[in-house]
């Protein structure tokens, strides 16, 4: 059951400890795929660890041959196989697995691995709603440190991220407060818009009295899938005049993304040309848009435009820092230390200004992840799927609480001292892992999307 390349003896080896070998799960690499001696040597280790069913130490040593090899597929595979078998990580686990088959699609063990996908995601949605039963079972207790507590909206919310859109309605009609309902409308409508599902969710939105944030993801979803009218139009809608430019701006990234540059540029120009810092804002993230696409003058011009709108800022001399902060950042991220240095250079206050350099130290270090995917990008047709794959899996979903085992939390809810913060810890884990399913699940609907 656990994959590594056929070529090597050793690995068949270890497949025979584990008492796990079935050579219709295994897959050849065609051709062969080439590494270097550190990643080689990692990934011989972790398949040893493996072995002895000692998946934390698996997991670390995959990883060290992951970031020598970032789209080997047996150390994708491997990785997703060794949080699949340690407690509690199975939504990394799914990450790493939607990486190996975007990397193998034909592989001869896709089809098993797309099984267990499903067999994780179903794992964690029962864990999710036992961690419901357990809070509802709480809220019904006698404690006075929660008597004046309500989390229906937080429940509502946790259920439209599983997608049990009328669960999650059932649980706001249940609120005693109009904003209570409110509020679990609005995440409601947000999970609908996540899922593409625009229509029900601008009809959901009404119930929340105009809430930004809902809005802002029905923005953010139909920018992303090219509805730019539509978009333009449910910004329209809201009443909300959106005091940080955040709803506008989803529409700037999403036409930059598409390599609409000139669409992006004019749309910044269209709401924020009375504002240079959103202005410069705006422009910065372009940018970005134009880096990750391997388009230099279109990163360049973007850059420099957000240059000239930071010089614009003349009332606020602490948020041209920032705004020079914001571009420096940018750049370090691009790899160009030089300009960004001298972007750093124009703040005028020295402690910003040390602290940016600091920061920007960060980026450059960043700056080489950004520069190999630029460079995979000509070679690897689902570049950028991958990307977000193993980001999510390394970086994001390590985020989330893991919940694993809840046994004996109820008892010690009779130390009342303690129940504040088991009972939020209870709400957050569950609300986590919900929401780590629903970014997971809603992958398909963004790359088709795209």
């Amino acid at each position: 059951m656990y994959a590594g390349r056929k070529s090597a003896a050793i690995i068949l080896i270890v497949l025979l400890l584990m008492g796990g070998l079935n050579t219709n799960t295994l897959f050849a690499q065609e051709p062969e795929y080439v590494t270097s001696p550190a990643a080689s040597g990692a990934y011989l280790r972790g398949l040893a660890a493996a072995g002895e069913n000692d998946w934390e130490s698996a997991i670390n040593y995959f990883s060290q041959a992951w970031k020598e090899a970032r789209t080997w597929p047996d150390v994708l595979y491997n990785l997703g196989y060794s949080h699949q078998q340690a407690s509690g990580q199975e939504l990394i686990a799914i990450a790493w697995y939607q990486a190996y088959l975007t990397t193998s699609p034909d592989a001869e063990d896709a089809n098993q691995v797309r099984e267990w996908i499903v067999e994780l995601e179903v794992k964690i949605e029962s864990r999710v709603r036992s961690l419901i039963k357990k809070i509802k079972k709480i809220s019904s207790l006698n404690i006075s440190s929660l008597k004046d507590y309500s989390v229906i909206d937080d429940l509502a919310g946790i259920l439209a991220k599983l997608g049990d859109i009328d669960g999650a309605r059932e649980e706001a009609e249940q609120a005693n407060y109009e904003y209570t309902k409110a509020a679990a409308n609005a995440e409601i409508a947000i999970s609908q818009a996540r899922a593409g599902d625009i229509r029900e969710a601008k009809k959901t939105v009404l119930l929340t009295n105009d809430n930004i944030i809902a809005y802002t993801e029905i923005v953010k979803a139909q920018a992303e899938s090219g509805d730019i009218d539509g978009a333009r139009e449910t910004i329209s809608l809201s009443n909300d005049d959106d005091p940080y430019g955040s709803i506008n701006m989803e529409i700037v990234v999403a036409q930059a993304d598409k390599g609409d540059i000139a669409g992006a540029r004019e749309t910044a120009l269209l709401w924020f040309a009375d504002d240079p810092y959103y202005l410069m804002m705006a422009y910065v993230e372009i940018g970005m848009s134009c880096t990750k696409a391997g388009n230099i003058n279109g990163y360049s011009e973007s850059i420099d435009l957000a240059l000239e709108a930071a010089a614009q800022i003349t009332e606020e001399i602490w948020q041209q820092d920032f705004a020079y902060e914001f571009i420096a950042e940018a750049q370090a991220k691009a790899g160009n230390s030089a300009e960004s240095n001298e972007t750093v250079a124009r703040i005028t206050d020295e402690e910003k200004k040390s602290s940016a350099y600091k920061s920007i130290t960060e980026f450059q270090i960043m700056a080489k992840e950004i520069a190999f995917w630029a460079d995979l990008r000509t070679r690897v047709k689902e570049a950028d799927e991958i990307e977000y794959w193993t980001n999510l899996a390394s970086h994001r979903l390590k985020e989330f609480a893991i919940v694993v085992d809840w046994q004996g939390w109820l008892e010690e809810l009779e130390n009342k001292d303690n129940a504040y913060d088991i009972f939020w810890f209870l709400v957050t884990g569950a609300d986590n892992l919900a929401e780590g399913l629903e970014e997971i699940r809603n992958i398909g609907t963004r790359w088709n999307s795209k």
